[in-house]
């Protein structure tokens, strides 16, 4: 008796052991498949990632096509158009424009090229209107599309304003909404005879 109760202790004690390995082993198991989901959700945020990654190329490379086919289409078109509305504009003192790689304007005058930093306040702002009269036109040649200037004419002299308004007169299609707190531009049109309608606010 005294043998057969040892063996059936001998059979506890390992009876005990392999329970307490097996709730090891259950233990490590849950660890790895917690393991092995974190590594299957960092896989796919890695998998979205790289499509992302393939996105943003893809994206750059259009750019840069299309950056390259603007510079080499638009740009001269841009630069011809600015041109010929700025030498108007200024009676032929600056008879060029052009915008470098870095969008940078320079301007031609009768003797020499000159950054848009060495020209007066209003010659300034006679080459940011040729420029936007310029982009309407490439932009939207066979279309009438408003033009609106808020004070645009603050810096400029008599002469200059007169010239502006009737070369906007001759040659601008589209209707302008022309907003200022001064009374010379009403004055100029009204002798001129440019048709217009004036509205009085406050």
């Amino acid at each position: 008796l005294q043998e057969e109760e040892n063996q059936i202790l001998r059979r506890l004690e390992g009876l005990s052991r392999a329970d307490w390995t097996n709730e090891q082993n259950e233990e490590q198991l849950k660890q790895a498949l917690c393991r092995q989901e974190t590594l299957q959700a960092q896989h796919r945020k890695n998998n979205e990632i790289s499509l992302e990654i393939e996105a943003v190329k893809t994206a750059i490379s259009t750019i840069q096509s299309i950056a390259e086919n603007y510079h080499v289409s638009f740009v001269p078109r841009l630069n011809q158009t600015c041109s010929a509305i700025l030498s108007s504009l200024t009676r032929g003192a600056y008879t060029c424009m052009a915008v470098d790689d870095n969008l940078n304007l320079y301007i031609q005058s009768q003797k020499r090229s000159l950054p848009l930093s060495a020209l007066s306040r209003g010659t300034a702002e006679q080459v940011y209107l040729a420029l936007r009269l310029a982009l309407v036109e490439c932009f939207w040649p066979d279309r009438s599309v408003p033009l609106f200037l808020d004070d645009s004419f603050a810096l400029y002299d008599d002469e200059r304003l007169e010239q502006t308004l009737l070369w906007l007169a001759q040659n601008y299609n589209g209707q302008i909404f022309l907003f200022t707190c001064h009374n010379r531009e009403e004055k100029l049109l009204n002798m001129h005879n440019i048709v217009h309608t004036y509205i009085k606010i406050g």
